[in-house]
């Protein structure tokens, strides 16, 4: 069984079980689900459940996973590394890789990439934490712990499926359609990242300029001129530009940005609602995560 692929079709499966009738605010659903899936400004006022508040933490420990994320993938990166150059990895790290990604010792694409998208999603993951730490001002919002936990499990899946279907040693040969890939795909995320940090900062600046941390107001600017939240539309194009990297075969990676595409529109659809609900006069032509469409 590929364990790490298992885990994201569950994580997927859920989401698509649970997110949908939550997005389309069905009644039907039971209590204990609908207060356990929003999480952030969404579900402030909405967890009635002594049991549900039980297991609230403050979304401010994102920053829990990033650092985790940190470690995890710079240990994976440097095991590319020591793949590049020839070097042979510990027995037992190459048992471990084996048996939670079974059968994934095919690569799916050439091993410069693969590092470099490895490397990227390091710096992606890097910058998170940095700005969890040193640019947000957090509310008191809080989250549960399924998504705190589904955060580990997605980033441990990420870097996992990185190493587990990178080549084994270096390719000198590029077609010039893995040379366009590459270079669209790196100004792809210098430009998702870019953008996404701006928002960040446009987030933090509202809260830094009041001394009511829970307050909440109308995002101008730039992307926010289109649509409600910048943040998860360049989650997306993070993701898709490591695949542009990674090269169309590899379907692991499709499964992941699935998933993410899939959650950040979920995300980004309840932000959208909960804005239009709580300020009379906010833009109508604003999209939710996708400008002009979406």
């Amino acid at each position: 069984m590929n364990i790490v692929i298992a885990i994201f079709v569950l994580l997927l499966g859920t989401l698509l079980v649970f997110g949908i009738p939550c997005n389309l605010g069905v009644k039907w659903l039971p209590k204990i689900v609908q207060q356990i899936f929003p999480y952030g400004k969404v579900s402030k006022g909405l967890v009635t459940i002594p049991l549900v508040k039980l297991i609230l933490v403050p979304k401010r420990w994102f920053s829990h996973f990033y650092l985790f994320a940190i470690i995890y993938t710079l240990g994976m990166a440097s095991a590319m590394f020591m793949k590049l150059f020839g070097r042979d990895l510990p027995v037992m790290f190459e048992t471990y890789i084996s048996t939670v990604s079974y059968h994934s010792n095919e690569p799916l694409g050439y091993s410069i990439p693969s590092l470099l998208a490895t490397c990227l999603f390091l710096l992606h993951v890097t910058r998170r934490w940095y700005e969890c730490m040193f640019v947000s001002i957090f509310s008191s919002a809080m989250m549960n712990l399924a998504h705190y936990f589904s955060g580990y499990l997605h980033y441990w899946g990420c870097a996992t499926v990185l190493i587990a279907y990178s080549g084994t040693s270096y390719q000198q040969e590029f077609q010039p359609l893995v040379v366009i890939q590459l270079l669209m795909g790196i100004g792809l995320f210098i430009y998702a990242s870019h953008q996404q940090h701006l928002a960040h900062v446009t987030f933090a600046n509202f809260r830094k300029d009041s001394s009511n941390k829970d307050k909440y107001v109308i995002p101008k600017g730039g992307l926010f001129d289109y649509i409600s939240c910048p943040n998860y539309f360049c989650e997306i194009l993070i993701y898709v530009s490591l695949y542009l990297i990674l090269g169309f075969g590899h379907y692991p990676w499709v499964l992941i940005s699935i998933w993410v595409i899939t959650n950040q529109m979920m995300a980004a659809t309840m932000s959208h609602n909960w804005y239009k609900k709580h300020f009379e006069d906010y833009p109508t032509l604003r999209k939710a995560i996708i400008p002009f469409i979406f």
